[in-house]
């Protein structure tokens, strides 16, 4: 009876760590838009820089900004605000490769790691997203974006994502919708 029992425990311990993981790595999800958040985008990003120059391979960051999204909310409400953002991640996934990791950076923000992606392919695929953004809402109630595109040349993902919202910074002086290489 007591192995019998100790063979029960073990399993009721499997599925419970099982479980405990699950919920884990429910916790690195934006409830939300369903994407990877800002802790699992530092973790990743640093993981795949250090493999990518070990493989001497590029690494490119995409950077999405909303504009001015807190005027949004006001002008047509959260509701309004959220179903945008959940169309906007939905857009994302859909149009980026399998390979591809897209995280809710902030807010309003959403960075993409485009693996094995020089900055010429970056900025095709940032290309593309643009043509597809105007597909998501009525032009009216659509925000104004900014998208950028960069290849990942430093050493930390602190410092590569410092790099991405500087270069989002320039891109806005340029206006909305704008496509920023570096």
């Amino acid at each position: 009876g007591l192995v019998g029992w100790h063979r029960e425990q073990r399993a009721i311990d499997r599925q419970l760590r099982g479980r405990e993981l699950f919920l884990r790595d429910h916790e690195l999800i934006d409830p939300l838009t369903q994407l990877y958040g800002t802790e699992y985008l530092y973790a990743v990003l640093q993981r795949e820089i250090t493999l990518h120059r070990s493989m001497q391979k590029p690494l490119s960051l995409l950077l999405l900004d909303v504009d001015n999204f807190a005027d949004f909310n006001r002008q047509y409400g959260i509701a309004a605000g959220d179903n945008y953002l959940v169309q906007l991640s939905e857009l994302l996934s859909n149009q980026l490769r399998y390979s591809d990791v897209v995280c809710r950076y902030n807010g309003d923000r959403f960075v993409a790691l485009l693996p094995n992606t020089a900055q010429l392919q970056a900025n095709i695929i940032a290309q593309h997203l643009q043509q597809q953004f105007s597909l998501l809402t009525n032009q009216n109630q659509q925000p104004q974006l900014t998208l950028i595109s960069l290849e990942v040349e430093q050493l930390s993902a602190k410092d590569a994502l410092q790099q991405a919202l500087n270069t989002l910074t320039s891109a806005r002086k340029h206006g909305p919708l704008t496509l920023q290489t570096d």
